[in-house]
């Protein structure tokens, strides 16, 4: 994670996420009616008949309703209502929109109040996401499990099944 601004007077700060444990750990950090602005595209609806429909990138603030990560993507999918936005003839206030981020794009987020707490996680996690991931094998008679370790934990990546000899699967060698 790269923090790209930090305004405690402003109660505002940018970051751009460079891993999926970044998207996670500012998911955290925003809240219900904080302002979160980037750049979407979308759909624009003519306004004389006979014109067809069109896609525009604009910069939008939305207040936040709901924030999810999807690990699939690599995303984080923030819902509100749009507050401001540009170009303004497009924007329709108040109207609801989800704004995605993708890694290595700018998330600005505006708290009704960013406590000093809160500036010490973001700078202790933009050192932590700068320390190498590390893998653990953990060994047994019948699987092995694959996990990533790092400063906010363990997760698991996998498990390898042995498909030895058992209850399961009859065999006739005797192993060892």
């Amino acid at each position: 994670m790269k923090i790209l601004s930090l305004k405690p007077l402003e109660n505002t700060f940018s970051v751009e996420c460079h891993s999926l444990e970044d998207m996670e750990f500012v998911s955290r950090m925003i809240a219900p009616n904080d302002l979160v602005s980037g750049e979407t595209d979308r759909n624009i609806k003519p306004r004389e008949p006979g014109q067809k429909p069109f896609r525009i990138k604009m910069h939008l603030t939305i207040r936040v309703n709901e924030v999810s990560v999807d690990e699939h993507t690599h995303s984080l999918r923030v819902s509100g209502t749009i507050e401001n936005g540009s170009p303004p003839e497009f924007v329709e206030m108040h109207a609801q929109h989800a704004l995605v981020f993708n890694l290595f794009q700018p998330i600005r987020v505006q708290k009704n109040q960013l406590f000093s707490h809160d500036i010490q996680r973001l700078k202790e996690r933009e050192k932590e996401s700068h320390k190498p991931l590390y893998l653990g094998i953990v060994l047994d008679d019948e699987e092995a499990t694959i996990l990533q370790v790092s400063g906010s934990g363990l997760k698991e990546l996998g498990k390898i099944n042995a498909l030895r000899s058992g209850k399961q699967f009859k065999s006739e060698k005797k192993e060892n």
